[in-house]
């Protein structure tokens, strides 16, 4: 969940501290009843920071404000995951009472214990508003709202009572002990799994020593049905949830072969890392070798490099099959580190084993055996290369396409028509390969975009032109603007940001020597007098008006 307010969000909450000054407003609301316009745009804020500003309107004089602002704080505390519960108290807490809306501010801050009893409200948004008020600045706040939340919802209370459990008021957090240790003795195991994310944090918290507490939880889980428990929260969607249940199932459960079963083929690349730490800590002999086989054909390459060292530690040819099996991997860098050991051990010949592999046509290698031979081979490979051009998987045609800059450097007209033609795959590996040859003439560049401003292809051609002269590049983004009569006109505006924060500055050392300087200025006049002004368009035209003035 998004946690920081974003600038449409700051807008919304600014509108209603304006309009709570206003007699008009004012005297609308308390004489129709009428829904402040700012109050009901509440429902357009979805970021977890808009909480602290949302929730002391829970205590608005109004009540049509006071049930938006429940809606909105119940909606805004479902989508709060464990991880972000420590943010958001701390959230509450922050420097926040000067800003927006004021009466109710001050209002939030001078609460009283009896306003949380008297709290009219029921069912889940009772629930999430004693759970944002348990982070009050208040700790008498806190705590009777935690205490009341005890009462109405034991599973919340029990994610918000390990928040409190670091809380730097003594009362607050022997409350939050003494109710965890009951309630965790009681707890089906599969329950308490659901908190081990909150658990996980509190290890990282230092105000306090959580040792005990931590240790109960432990002690739970280490039983048959809590292992059992641990071994389902593993296999939980949530990745926090499953690396906190795999860590403490390293922990807790003795049989590690059972561990390393259900490590080995998780989905999560972390916990298969943990997993393979484990095997090189309790395994040995043929254990150890048929896990490090099996984990040397990883997905991830970090994962299969550790795997193949510690093959190679045992024994070369244990690791040779795996190395072979890595020539043909998409990434370069599996290639080169298979290349240098079975080159070093044996003096292998890859470019033929490349060779031999297009032969062989399997399509899950073809694309790493074409960059493989590209890396290897001579210029006369070229031609099996070549090929497979049009083949059926993009990935291959764009191997292709990529392969031509080392086999095949006098093809900048080819590759440039891959970039008006290819599938998106081949577009980008041309970029790149043109940008490694650096042989196209920046004017054909400029051509060839006259007709290909719009979608991947301009974009490729403009990144290609940005290398050359990325003044030229910021006019040809306004002229798409122009040319494209406003469609696409966002993401050409993204584009001009991205160029603006790499080469948008205030002062210049030495003015440009470049002839589009006015054209840019032109082309930002009318941009801004056919369409709906652009800061970026703006800032771009101050800038240039400023080097065409004073030429700094």
């Amino acid at each position: 969940m998004r946690r920081s307010l974003i600038p449409e969000e700051s807008e919304i909450l600014e509108s209603i501290s304006k309009a709570e000054k206003s007699d008009t407003f004012l005297s609308r609301v308390m004489q129709r009843d009428v829904v402040p316009e700012g109050v009901l745009r509440l429902k357009d804020i979805n970021s977890l920071g808009g909480m602290r500003y949302i929730a002391p309107l829970l205590f608005h004089s109004k009540q049509k404000v006071r049930e938006l602002a429940l809606q909105r704080v119940h909606e805004l505390f479902l989508q709060a995951d464990d991880n972000d519960l420590n943010w958001l108290d701390e959230s509450m807490r922050g420097g926040y009472l000067y800003r927006y809306e004021l009466d109710a501010l001050k209002k939030w801050s001078s609460l009283s214990v009896d306003m949380i009893s008297g709290l009219n409200c029921s069912g889940g948004e009772l629930v999430s508003a004693l759970s944002v008020l348990s982070c009050h600045r208040n700790g008498y706040i806190r705590e009777a709202a935690l205490r009341r939340l005890v009462d109405v919802d034991m599973f919340t209370a029990t994610r918000m009572l390990l928040i409190r459990v670091n809380d730097w008021v003594r009362s607050i957090r022997n409350l939050a002990v003494t109710t965890l240790t009951e309630n965790i003795g009681v707890l089906d195991e599969s329950l308490i799994t659901r908190f081990l994310v909150l658990v996980d944090q509190l290890r990282k918290r230092s105000r306090h020593d959580h040792t005990q507490l931590i240790s109960i939880v432990e002690e739970r889980l280490s039983s048959v049905s809590g292992q059992t428990a641990l071994i389902k929260a593993v296999a939980d969607t949530d990745f926090r949830m499953a690396r906190s249940a795999f860590q403490l199932s390293r922990k807790v459960m003795a049989d590690k072969e059972k561990v390393l079963e259900f490590g080995a083929r998780h989905t999560d690349p972390l916990i298969r890392s943990w997993s393979l730490n484990l095997a090189l800590e309790y395994l040995n002999g043929d254990q150890l070798i048929e896990y490090l086989l099996d984990s040397s054909g990883d997905q991830l390459g970090a994962l299969r490099k550790r795997s193949i060292y510690k093959l190679i530690d045992l024994d070369y040819q244990l690791a040779r099959q795996p190395l072979i099996d890595c020539l043909c991997a998409p990434g370069a860098t599996m290639r080169n580190f298979a290349r240098f050991y079975l080159n070093r051990e044996e003096g292998f010949d890859c470019a033929d084993f490349y060779r031999k592999q297009l032969l062989e046509i399997d399509n899950n290698l073809l694309a790493g055996a074409i960059l493989g031979l590209s890396e290897t081979g001579a210029e006369e490979d070229w031609g099996k290369v070549l090929a497979y051009e049009h083949h059926n998987l993009p990935k291959v045609r764009a191997a292709v396409v990529a392969a031509s800059a080392r086999l095949a450097k006098e093809q900048c007209d080819w590759l440039l028509a891959k970039v008006v033609n290819g599938c998106p795959a081949e577009i980008k590996a041309a970029k790149h390969a043109l940008i490694l040859l650096d042989g196209v003439d920046i004017m054909e560049l400029h051509d060839i975009h006259k007709a290909n401003f719009r979608g991947l292809q301009g974009r490729v051609l403009r990144q290609l032109i940005v290398k050359k002269d990325y003044w030229l590049a910021a006019e040809l983004i306004l002229q798409a603007i122009v040319d494209g009569d406003g469609e696409g006109k966002d993401e050409f505006d993204m584009e001009l940001g991205s160029w603006l924060g790499r080469y948008g500055r205030m002062y210049w050392f030495v003015k440009p020597d470049t002839k589009v300087l006015p054209n840019i200025v032109n082309l930002s006049r009318v941009i801004e007098s056919k369409y709906d002004g652009s800061v970026n368009v703006s800032s771009l035209r101050k800038m240039v008006k400023r080097l065409l003035t004073d030429g700094s």
